[in-house]
């Protein structure tokens, strides 16, 4: 199932949560950093984790909407609108790879 990509500044959940710093600096999805596990959200209050398993940024998993996060265990961005538009991330690898 494809994915919205999370990214900095996204919404984390529906308390309002944000993912308010990205542990990389050179990746961009709709000119926002693209969130990779270990970013924080809400300044360090929980951290995002579980990322894909297929699509990485600096060896390190890209985060989707409906991953889990690190401490919560809540699912990221269970509601519209919290992460990409227009740039979505599957679960599985492409044929032939």
């Amino acid at each position: 199932m494809d994915k919205p990509v999370h990214r900095l500044g996204d919404l984390d959940d529906q308390d309002e949560s944000v993912i308010t710093l990205i542990r990389q600096q050179t990746v961009y999805v709709n000119n926002l950093l693209v969130s990779i596990d270990g970013s924080e959200i809400n300044n360090g209050n929980d951290f995002t984790d579980n990322g894909s398993p297929t699509v990485f940024v600096e060896n390190t998993p890209v985060n989707r909407k409906d991953d889990e996060d690190r401490i919560s265990r809540r699912k990221r961005g269970n509601i519209d609108n919290l992460a990409s538009p227009d740039v979505f991330i599957g679960d599985n690898p492409a044929p032939g790879a």
